[in-house]
């Protein structure tokens, strides 16, 4: 894999993709979205992943959508969520985090937050890496550790 700089959300959504699809089957054309179909899939007990999957409802009762959802038969928890968030600037697009979160914790399945780019408040950050184990948030990492987790736990 060709190393490509991450310089906004969309490269590094497409740095994930490329990683999952040196293991994990890509289901997505088949699945579009929708999780029974996704389950389906997964029954033959291989590893696949697909993008932007419906997987329960956020806190406000509205479709929960994960940016790539695994099933990993040979991992604990079979099944992830991975939502990504790119900050280059200050403001508001922290002050979201913690909707995202709070419609995790509420999900049904473990989520993986990857959280890069360079103005992620130190607060911002504390606060996310806190809520690791409370409910469904399973990991808070950057791009490199994320990396990292892929090749010594997911891509086994």
């Amino acid at each position: 894999m060709t190393e490509l700089a991450i310089t906004s959300r969309k490269s590094l959504l497409q740095r994930i993709e490329d990683m999952l699809g040196e293991y994990y089957m890509n289901v997505g054309k088949e699945v579009r979205g929708n999780f029974d179909r996704f389950a389906t899939k997964a029954a033959l007990g291989k590893p696949i992943y697909a993008k932007n999957v419906k997987i329960g409802k956020n806190i406000y009762n509205l479709p929960l959508n994960s940016d790539f959802f695994l099933f990993a038969p040979q991992f604990e928890p079979v099944f992830l969520a991975i939502k990504c968030f790119w900050q280059t600037k200050s403001g508001s697009a922290e002050r979201k985090r913690p909707f995202d979160v709070l419609s995790a914790e509420a999900g049904p399945f473990q989520t993986i937050f990857v959280v890069d780019g360079t103005k992620i408040s130190t607060g911002a950050n504390t606060w996310l890496k806190g809520r690791v184990g409370n409910g469904k948030v399973y990991k808070v990492l950057n791009f490199q550790q994320f990396q990292h987790f892929y090749v010594t736990e997911l891509s086994l």
